[in-house]
Protein backbone atom coordinates (compact mmCIF):
# COMPACT_ATOMS: atom_id res chain seq x y z
CA UNK A 1 0.00 0.00 0.00
CA UNK A 2 1.30 3.51 -0.85
CA UNK A 3 0.19 5.99 1.36
CA UNK A 4 0.67 9.96 0.66
CA UNK A 5 -0.09 12.92 2.63
CA UNK A 6 -0.04 16.91 1.68
CA UNK A 7 -0.62 19.14 4.38
CA UNK A 8 -1.73 23.10 3.54
CA UNK A 9 -2.13 25.54 6.19
CA UNK A 10 -5.91 23.82 7.19
CA UNK A 11 -5.77 20.97 4.86
CA UNK A 12 -4.43 17.31 4.30
CA UNK A 13 -5.12 15.57 1.36
CA UNK A 14 -4.33 11.93 1.28
CA UNK A 15 -4.53 8.95 -0.97
CA UNK A 16 -4.73 5.65 -0.73
CA UNK A 17 -3.96 2.79 -3.53
CA UNK A 18 -4.88 -0.57 -1.87
CA UNK A 19 -3.97 -4.18 -3.29
CA UNK A 20 -6.91 -6.06 -4.82
CA UNK A 21 -9.71 -6.93 -2.04
CA UNK A 22 -8.21 -9.11 0.39
CA UNK A 23 -8.09 -9.33 3.75
CA UNK A 24 -4.74 -8.17 3.90
CA UNK A 25 -5.85 -5.17 1.46
CA UNK A 26 -8.50 -4.36 4.12
CA UNK A 27 -6.11 -4.50 7.24
CA UNK A 28 -3.83 -2.13 5.24
CA UNK A 29 -6.22 0.26 4.42
CA UNK A 30 -7.10 0.18 8.34
CA UNK A 31 -3.89 0.62 9.48
CA UNK A 32 -3.14 3.78 7.25
CA UNK A 33 -6.53 5.63 8.19
CA UNK A 34 -4.90 4.53 11.51
CA UNK A 35 -1.77 6.55 11.38
CA UNK A 36 -4.09 9.74 9.22
CA UNK A 37 -6.29 10.08 12.24
CA UNK A 38 -3.17 10.00 14.42
CA UNK A 39 -2.18 12.91 12.48
CA UNK A 40 -5.12 15.01 12.60
CA UNK A 41 -5.62 14.28 16.36
CA UNK A 42 -2.73 16.06 16.81
CA UNK A 43 -3.35 18.69 14.87
CA UNK A 44 -4.20 22.10 15.85
CA UNK A 45 -7.76 22.47 17.76
CA UNK A 46 -9.64 21.76 13.80
CA UNK A 47 -8.07 20.08 11.09
CA UNK A 48 -9.59 18.34 8.33
CA UNK A 49 -8.48 16.01 5.02
CA UNK A 50 -9.70 14.31 1.87
CA UNK A 51 -9.00 10.77 0.84
CA UNK A 52 -9.67 8.42 -1.44
CA UNK A 53 -10.30 5.19 0.69
CA UNK A 54 -10.78 1.72 -0.70
CA UNK A 55 -12.79 0.07 1.75
CA UNK A 56 -12.77 -3.34 0.17
CA UNK A 57 -16.19 -5.31 -1.08
CA UNK A 58 -17.06 -7.64 1.22
CA UNK A 59 -15.78 -5.88 4.22
CA UNK A 60 -17.74 -3.51 6.43
CA UNK A 61 -15.70 -0.49 8.52
CA UNK A 62 -17.13 0.17 11.88
CA UNK A 63 -16.17 3.26 14.42
CA UNK A 64 -16.60 2.72 18.22
CA UNK A 65 -16.81 6.27 19.65
CA UNK A 66 -14.90 6.27 23.43
CA UNK A 67 -18.20 6.38 25.48
CA UNK A 68 -20.60 3.25 24.20
CA UNK A 69 -22.57 3.83 27.33
CA UNK A 70 -24.08 6.52 25.90
CA UNK A 71 -25.42 4.46 22.56
CA UNK A 72 -25.89 1.12 21.04
CA UNK A 73 -23.99 0.96 17.27
CA UNK A 74 -26.75 -0.40 14.88
CA UNK A 75 -26.67 -0.97 11.57
CA UNK A 76 -29.71 0.19 9.02
CA UNK A 77 -28.40 -2.14 6.26
CA UNK A 78 -29.11 -5.76 7.53
CA UNK A 79 -31.31 -4.17 11.05
CA UNK A 80 -28.93 -5.11 13.25
CA UNK A 81 -27.21 -3.83 16.48
CA UNK A 82 -23.27 -4.32 17.30
CA UNK A 83 -23.43 -4.31 20.78
CA UNK A 84 -23.18 -8.58 21.83
CA UNK A 85 -20.18 -8.49 18.44
CA UNK A 86 -18.44 -5.35 19.65
CA UNK A 87 -14.74 -6.52 19.91
CA UNK A 88 -13.52 -6.53 23.89
CA UNK A 89 -10.44 -4.36 22.77
CA UNK A 90 -13.39 -2.06 22.34
CA UNK A 91 -15.13 -1.88 25.36
CA UNK A 92 -14.02 0.79 27.31
CA UNK A 93 -12.03 2.80 24.27
CA UNK A 94 -12.41 4.28 21.18
CA UNK A 95 -11.45 2.09 17.86
CA UNK A 96 -11.96 1.28 14.55
CA UNK A 97 -12.26 -1.68 13.17
CA UNK A 98 -12.95 -3.71 9.93
CA UNK A 99 -15.77 -6.70 9.52
CA UNK A 100 -16.83 -9.81 7.48
CA UNK A 101 -19.44 -8.42 5.58
CA UNK A 102 -20.88 -11.95 5.45
CA UNK A 103 -23.88 -14.05 3.91
CA UNK A 104 -27.29 -13.18 5.95
CA UNK A 105 -26.44 -11.63 9.32
CA UNK A 106 -23.11 -9.06 9.94
CA UNK A 107 -23.53 -8.56 13.44
CA UNK A 108 -26.08 -9.66 16.48
CA UNK A 109 -28.12 -11.13 14.57
CA UNK A 110 -25.94 -13.82 13.65
CA UNK A 111 -26.92 -17.70 13.52
CA UNK A 112 -26.10 -18.80 17.24
CA UNK A 113 -25.34 -22.13 15.94
CA UNK A 114 -22.11 -20.88 14.05
CA UNK A 115 -19.31 -18.68 15.06
CA UNK A 116 -19.72 -15.49 16.35
CA UNK A 117 -18.89 -12.68 14.33
CA UNK A 118 -14.94 -11.54 15.19
CA UNK A 119 -13.44 -8.12 13.56
CA UNK A 120 -10.64 -8.69 11.08
CA UNK A 121 -8.82 -5.80 12.48
CA UNK A 122 -9.31 -3.14 15.42
CA UNK A 123 -7.29 -0.40 15.96
CA UNK A 124 -7.72 1.73 19.35
CA UNK A 125 -7.01 5.40 20.26
CA UNK A 126 -6.25 6.41 24.36
CA UNK A 127 -7.80 10.27 23.67
CA UNK A 128 -11.46 10.43 24.11
CA UNK A 129 -12.45 10.21 20.41
CA UNK A 130 -16.39 10.45 19.33
CA UNK A 131 -16.64 9.08 15.64
CA UNK A 132 -19.36 10.71 13.67
CA UNK A 133 -21.34 10.52 10.06
CA UNK A 134 -23.79 12.68 8.71
CA UNK A 135 -27.23 10.73 9.25
CA UNK A 136 -29.11 10.51 5.56
CA UNK A 137 -31.95 7.51 5.57
CA UNK A 138 -31.64 4.83 2.89
CA UNK A 139 -28.24 5.77 1.79
CA UNK A 140 -25.55 3.18 0.83
CA UNK A 141 -22.31 5.18 2.55
CA UNK A 142 -24.41 6.35 6.03
CA UNK A 143 -25.75 3.42 7.09
CA UNK A 144 -25.76 3.65 11.07
CA UNK A 145 -28.05 4.95 13.34
CA UNK A 146 -28.61 8.61 14.76
CA UNK A 147 -25.69 9.07 17.11
CA UNK A 148 -25.97 9.74 20.87
CA UNK A 149 -23.59 12.90 20.34
CA UNK A 150 -24.97 16.02 18.57
CA UNK A 151 -21.93 18.45 18.97
CA UNK A 152 -23.00 22.08 17.80
CA UNK A 153 -19.54 23.69 16.09
CA UNK A 154 -21.08 22.89 12.86
CA UNK A 155 -24.68 24.74 12.96
CA UNK A 156 -25.69 23.38 9.82
CA UNK A 157 -25.29 19.85 11.04
CA UNK A 158 -28.59 19.03 13.36
CA UNK A 159 -28.04 15.34 13.49
CA UNK A 160 -25.10 12.81 12.88
CA UNK A 161 -25.01 9.39 12.64
CA UNK A 162 -23.18 6.59 13.46
CA UNK A 163 -20.01 5.39 11.98
CA UNK A 164 -20.68 2.81 9.51
CA UNK A 165 -19.52 1.94 6.17
CA UNK A 166 -20.32 -1.12 3.92
CA UNK A 167 -17.12 -1.27 1.00
CA UNK A 168 -19.60 -2.80 -1.37
CA UNK A 169 -22.35 -0.65 -0.46
CA UNK A 170 -25.51 -2.11 1.03
CA UNK A 171 -27.51 -4.76 -1.00
CA UNK A 172 -30.90 -3.21 0.48
CA UNK A 173 -30.05 0.09 -0.28
CA UNK A 174 -27.43 0.13 -3.38
CA UNK A 175 -24.02 -0.23 -4.23
CA UNK A 176 -21.17 2.38 -3.96
CA UNK A 177 -18.74 3.98 -6.61
CA UNK A 178 -15.39 2.83 -5.57
CA UNK A 179 -13.14 3.75 -4.19
CA UNK A 180 -15.05 6.50 -1.67
CA UNK A 181 -13.97 10.08 -1.64
CA UNK A 182 -14.23 10.97 2.00
CA UNK A 183 -13.93 13.60 3.45
CA UNK A 184 -12.90 13.75 7.46
CA UNK A 185 -11.88 16.30 9.82
CA UNK A 186 -11.42 16.29 13.54
CA UNK A 187 -12.56 19.18 16.33
CA UNK A 188 -11.50 19.12 20.04
CA UNK A 189 -13.85 20.83 22.82
CA UNK A 190 -12.98 20.07 25.66
CA UNK A 191 -11.33 16.49 26.82
CA UNK A 192 -13.35 15.31 23.87
CA UNK A 193 -12.22 15.16 20.22
CA UNK A 194 -14.74 14.43 17.51
CA UNK A 195 -13.71 12.88 14.21
CA UNK A 196 -16.73 13.44 11.17
CA UNK A 197 -16.22 11.24 7.71
CA UNK A 198 -18.37 12.24 4.76
CA UNK A 199 -18.71 11.75 1.49
CA UNK A 200 -16.72 14.59 -0.42
CA UNK A 201 -18.90 14.54 -3.55
CA UNK A 202 -21.98 16.29 -1.18
CA UNK A 203 -22.35 19.97 -1.35
CA UNK A 204 -22.97 20.05 2.24
CA UNK A 205 -19.34 18.57 2.92
CA UNK A 206 -17.65 21.41 0.59
CA UNK A 207 -19.67 23.63 2.54
CA UNK A 208 -18.41 21.80 6.17
CA UNK A 209 -14.91 21.89 4.65
CA UNK A 210 -15.01 25.68 4.43
CA UNK A 211 -16.33 26.24 8.17
CA UNK A 212 -13.93 23.77 9.51
CA UNK A 213 -10.85 26.43 7.22
CA UNK A 214 -12.96 29.68 8.52
CA UNK A 215 -15.63 29.50 11.21
CA UNK A 216 -18.04 30.54 8.43
CA UNK A 217 -20.77 28.71 7.08
CA UNK A 218 -20.39 30.11 3.23
CA UNK A 219 -19.82 27.63 0.23
CA UNK A 220 -16.23 27.82 -0.96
Amino acid sequence: IIYTVFFTTDIAQAFFFSKPESTEAATNNLESLKDLLDVLIEHENRANVVTALDIPKGFIFVAFSYDQSREEMYSQCNNEYIVETKPPECRNKACICIFTDREGADFDNWDKREKKPEPVVCRDFEQKIVFLMPYFKENALYVGNPSAWAPSYDPEMKIYGQAIMYGGGCDRIGELQKPIVLYVDKYTEGDETYIFFGDYSHDYIKERQNFMKTGKTEAI
